[in-house]
């Protein structure tokens, strides 16, 4: 008996799908505009780059969720009041991509997306449509540019400390969190609720549960995965420091007794007590570039998840960086 009141007003779904709404109105608006204003040719490239990434990224969320929606068109009024077909959708979608790939560079400005974010989600797009060729050429060209490669420790992903260093290297985009703002909250919002069940001080106030995880998920993890004390902790189980405190992670509110730690670094010594730590989100990773190139291959070479027990040796390269930095022994 599935029973809820999603997308009333206020509801977290429905702020989502209208804020990429906004995203596909503003980046259109721009690609429509900015043609014909007399500016440096460079930038006016970069800034049409930009809005078809970030719209590609806004139906790509969408489509997914949803398939057919609306197209926000600005030369048709009448185009956002009709459904479109999830085909046309993804039409959108590779097309902003594609032409993208011409307009941005490997190098760009923290914050915006460069060549790597761009074929990195193309490389995503077309695995969700099951292009592998497509697919795998993508993610290739983000391997053999040169441009990016995984950090050494998988944690570093989600520490302040390695963020401006390191992390820049794998992260091919992400979701900013700034220090001088009232916005994002990001880090709070992935926080458990009530961390220590009141057994230890607690002067941040509760984490707003919004990322948890199920039992499967949690015991998933082979023995000796790095990936798994750095991702997610159990209720009563594993000990985690937080505020300053080291102890069993208690979590008393949390719907599932499996939540998300990743992005409580910023707080374990209890030093920082402020909502803002300034951790970005990561959207897209070298990682994900990799495994979606071993995907593509698996599925090209008579594997994938109907053939799950076919061997697929040239998928062993780009799956093994992952697998092995995750301190997981060679895959053959």
């Amino acid at each position: 008996n599935y029973a809820t009141n999603q997308n009333t007003e206020g509801d977290l779904s429905l702020n989502s799908y209208i804020y990429n709404f906004q995203i596909m109105k503003r980046t259109s608006d721009i690609l429509a505009n900015v043609p014909a204003i007399v500016m440096d040719d460079a930038q006016k490239t970069r800034i049409l780059g930009e809005a078809n990434f970030l719209k590609a990224f806004a139906y790509f969320t969408e489509v997914k969720r949803y398939g057919g929606i609306p197209i926000y068109d600005p030369a048709d009024a009448t185009s956002s009041t009709v459904r479109a077909t999830a085909d046309q959708i993804w039409t959108i979608i590779e097309t902003a991509l594609t032409t993208a790939t011409t307009q941005v560079q490997w190098d760009h400005e923290e914050g915006r997306p460069g060549l790597g974010a761009v074929w990195g989600l193309l490389a995503k797009v077309y695995a969700y449509e099951s292009k592998w060729p497509e697919s795998k050429a993508a993610a290739e060209t983000v391997i053999n540019s040169g441009n990016h490669s995984l950090v050494p420790t998988y944690s570093w992903l989600w520490s302040i400390d390695h963020q401006t260093t390191d992390n820049f290297q794998e992260n091919l985009w992400v979701l900013g969190a700034r220090k001088d703002g009232p916005d994002p909250i990001t880090g709070a919002i992935y926080l458990p609720n009530d961390v220590w069940g009141g057994t230890h001080p607690e002067p941040l106030g509760n984490g707003w549960r919004l990322v948890s995880a199920t039992n499967n998920f949690y015991d998933s993890y082979e023995p000796g995965d790095a990936r798994k004390h750095a991702t997610v902790a159990k209720r009563n189980v594993d000990i985690v420091t937080y505020m300053g405190a080291t102890d069993v992670l208690k979590a008393p509110n949390n719907q599932s007794d499996v939540v998300c730690v990743k992005f409580m670094q910023p707080w374990e010594d209890g030093t920082y007590q402020g909502l803002q730590p300034g951790l970005d989100i990561p959207v897209i990773r070298y990682a994900d570039v990799l495994l979606l190139d071993a995907e593509a291959i698996m599925n090209l070479n008579g594997g994938g998840p109907s053939n799950r027990t076919v061997p697929v040796p040239a998928a062993e390269v780009p799956f093994n960086l992952v697998h092995e930095r995750a301190g997981l022994p060679h895959i053959a």
